[in-house]
């Protein structure tokens, strides 16, 4: 109940709102640290199972904070992968300087620390390390360090550093039982992903995903190697939707920056795509997508494929938008679109010091490429096959409309914790001028998830 005094104060509920059921909140109401539970930092010995101990602990109270401080907790996976297992209604906290570092193993598939069918959980702080430089098998890129999947719900993942795993940094994915299950809700908010082998973050199905103000970067080792990855596995009929990547950066990747790979109806907005190998942002089999107001630098070098090493490629992708967004120096074209890319609008970019064409399309009916600021590149248009298309008003003399937003990460807030400041969260919640920032905000909050939709859709829906 703590919360809903200040968010009433805030003017943001109507009284038929503040009348749902409080009572299902949670509370963080029990701290308990793994010290407690015989871990000990710096020692080299094992400490999975008394920080498992740990979190046993606050679930079985009702939910509550691990603590974890700083210093060196070593951990390993058991012969199913699994290392810690997150609980509902836990918060795993970790110092600004806490470490998990991963032992060797040899398996093609693991979790560090694995959600799996669990609701309300936070993970925050910390580093965690793979084992990539140690790994002992050669099988397999499947080891993660933040495995978020099946029926996980209302999860929030806040300044986590994950790097060296022999798979990727961070999974958002489905189970894989008979009757599939997805993450709904998850918000992945000021993390880093480095060095990982495989991805930076792979979202392979859920609704409602944020990921915002985070970095991605130096992906390699085995396809896709890219920065973020949204992707559906075959036979491509599980829900990945609701999907926002704002604010982040992806940079230095073997593959691309950023792909939408049978990925729907999603949005990449500010981000700062630059200096990625194969590319800066893939749409492929994707439909609906908008990018916009992004910056996308000094992408490709991989020029293996003629499709490779441009700042936006569309293959087969169809309604997707692409606007606003400043596109340069790709080591080929600014925007290529080719195969079936029917209805796709290309309008309102700023392209320059592109070494091809700044936009090439081939095949697709119902485009429109409009009102695009083309400068110093080899050429400006080249569209070929366009049948019932609208292009227009595109070169040098075209003004540009900057992003209505800076893209890049905004400045830092203050994390959050079981003894975060109220008014500070009431605050966050009040100014609040997007969807985005009230979902972030009302992540710190106890309130249920019930409750939190319901802010949303009031808020939202007037």
């Amino acid at each position: 109940m703590k919360y809903a005094k200040k968010i009433w104060a805030a003017g943001l509920l109507s009284a038929s709102i503040l009348a749902m059921p409080f009572m299902a909140e949670h509370t963080e109401a029990a701290t308990v640290n793994v010290l407690q539970y015989g871990a000990k930092a710096n020692d080299n010995a094992l400490d999975t199972p008394a920080i498992q101990k740990a979190i046993d602990a606050a679930a079985s109270a009702g939910g509550g904070i691990v603590d974890i401080p700083a210093g060196t907790f070593d951990l390993a996976v058991n012969s199913s992968g699994n290392g810690l297992m997150l609980k509902s209604n836990v918060h795993l906290r970790m110092d600004s300087g806490t470490v998990l570092k991963l032992k060797a193993n040899s398996l093609q598939n693991y979790r560090l620390l694995n959600v799996s069918n669990v609701q309300n959980v936070k993970i925050t702080g910390g580093t965690l390390i793979g084992d990539r430089a140690i790994h002992t098998g050669s099988g397999g890129e499947w080891g993660h360090g933040v495995h978020i999947m099946g029926s996980a719900s209302s999860i929030y993942v806040y300044g986590v550093t994950a790097k060296n795993f022999w798979g990727d940094g961070f999974t958002v994915e489905n189970n894989f039982e008979t009757v599939k299950k997805v993450p709904n809700d998850v918000v992945i908010d000021r993390v880093t992903a480095d060095h990982n082998r495989r991805q930076g973050l792979s979202i392979v199905a859920g609704r409602n995903i944020t990921v915002t103000n985070s970095l991605f970067k130096n992906t390699n080792g085995t396809l896709p190697s890219s920065g973020v990855d949204l992707e559906r596995d075959p036979p491509y009929n599980l829900p990945l939707e609701g999907v926002s990547i704002r604010h982040n950066i992806m940079e230095n990747n073997a593959g691309y920056g950023l792909m939408f790979a049978y990925a729907d109806g999603s949005r990449a907005e500010y981000n700062i795509i630059r200096n990625n190998k194969m590319g800066g942002v893939l749409l492929g089999h994707s439909h609906g997508n908008t990018v916009a107001g992004n910056t996308i630098a000094n992408n490709g070098g991989d020029v293996s494929e003629s499709y490779y090493s441009n700042g936006v490629l569309i293959n087969y992708g169809q309604n997707n938008a692409v606007h606003n967004n400043i596109i340069s120096g790709s080591i080929k074209r600014g925007v290529y679109a080719l195969n079936g890319v029917n209805g796709n609008k290309i309008t309102a970019n700023k392209l320059t010091s592109n070494q091809s064409v700044g936009i090439e399309t081939y095949g697709g009916t119902g485009m429109t490429i409009t009102n695009n600021h083309l400068s110093s590149n080899n050429g400006t248009t080249r569209i070929s096959n366009a049948a019932a298309s609208t292009v227009s008003n595109n070169g040098s003399s075209v003004a540009f409309t900057a992003p209505a937003q800076t893209p890049g990460p905004i400045a830092a807030s203050t994390a959050p914790a079981g003894g975060a400041s109220e008014q500070r969260t009431a605050s966050a919640v009040e100014t609040a001028s997007t969807r985005l920032e009230l979902k972030a905000a009302l992540a710190e909050t106890d309130l249920s998830p019930t409750v939190k939709r319901a802010i949303l859709l009031y808020r939202f829906s007037k």
